[in-house]
């Protein structure tokens, strides 16, 4: 039997419904998941706010930053950090990491491999409605529920995650491992790994190995990304200000950029070249403010203010987005050339 590609006038509401009925149970699995963390997560913000509260770390977010973390404030943000589930954020955030790779292994990667395997697609793809449309209904019906609830799970994250930019977590959430898992980038990923899921077993017809290619081909973006891509982005349009303490803004959520003095005589003294930086880190806030009194001088800083970091997450997200698109297109373009015997 040659499957060459069917034309048909199905209506796409009831090709989602077929898709629904064939997939019903990895999506249902996948959203238990996903609910599941996210639950854990809000009952653990939850548990660290209490915590927060009780320790009267609210009356310490003016000194936090400052050198030294005002004295007992740094011993309280210590113990606080130190103490369940605080301490863990490190096995959380690498553990979320895992969701978009994951998603294109188990979600992506069987969507056709699986059909392959089984011979479905001598019958799937022969009965009028046309290989395209039937892959596409698939793609769009998956796609749109790992959206969503990627959204929601970056979203709870994020306000999980929101003390640590009071902690000494340099960069807090601008860091690479907890930039990715905001709402934005999160689906992005996640969608990115599940188009490359879909390629990789329309490719190699074979679910575990398209599950393996999806994991070793998902990790090449996942390093380049934040190491070449989003710096790079990250530098575009940023807020020039003086500051009096230089390690004030990135405490309380911005990113800091670069810094540098300006001395009486107008002179620019950068931050990577001049010795005066690694000295005031020993210094308290008031050395500080004395020594730049004595030298008529003024440090200022290029920075991305904290209400960015979603504009950011989801200009990132976007862009993997439309590549998830285009692996889904490419997808389908294979599939057209392909003859089923």
């Amino acid at each position: 039997m040659t499957g060459r590609p069917a034309t048909g006038s199905a209506p796409w509401r009831r090709l989602i419904w077929v898709a629904w009925r064939q997939h019903r149970a990895m999506l249902i699995a996948l959203v238990i998941v996903l609910a599941t963390a996210a639950c854990v997560l809000v009952l653990t913000g939850r548990s660290m706010r209490v915590t927060w509260h009780a320790m009267g770390l609210d009356r310490c977010r003016d000194l936090i930053g400052n050198a030294g973390h005002g004295g007992r404030c740094g011993s309280q943000l210590s113990v606080f950090a130190g103490r369940p589930p605080a301490s863990l954020a490190d096995f959380v955030v690498y553990g979320l990491h895992l969701v978009p790779p994951l998603i294109g292994m188990f979600v992506g990667a069987p969507l056709l491999a699986r059909e392959f395997e089984t011979g479905t697609v001598r019958f799937a793809w022969t009965q009028g409605v046309g290989r395209h449309r039937l892959v596409a209904a698939k793609m769009v019906l998956l796609a749109a529920v790992v959206c969503a609830a990627t959204v929601a799970l970056g979203a709870v994250f994020s306000w999980w995650y929101q003390l640590f930019d009071f902690v000494d977590v340099p960069g807090g959430r601008w860091t690479a491992p907890a930039f990715d898992l905001g709402a934005g980038s999160l689906a992005g990923w996640s969608l990115f790994g599940f188009g490359l899921g879909v390629l990789s077993g329309a490719v190699l017809r074979r679910t575990v190995a398209a599950m393996a290619a999806t994991g070793i081909a998902y990790a090449i973006p996942a390093i380049l990304v934040p190491w070449l891509v989003r710096p790079r982005v990250l530098a575009l349009f940023p807020v020039t200000s003086a500051v009096s303490v230089p390690e004030s803004s990135p405490q309380r959520g911005n990113l800091v950029l670069h810094r540098w003095i300006v001395d009486g005589h107008g002179t620019r003294l950068d931050e990577d070249t001049n010795p005066i930086f690694p000295r005031m880190a020993n210094m308290t806030p008031h050395q500080i403010e004395r020594w730049l009194t004595a030298h008529h001088a003024s440090i200022w800083q290029t920075y991305q203010p904290a209400s960015r970091l979603w504009m950011f997450q989801t200009i990132e997200g976007a862009g993997l987005t439309v590549l998830a698109v285009a692996l889904g297109l490419l997808t389908l373009r294979w599939l057209g050339r392909l003859t089923i015997r």
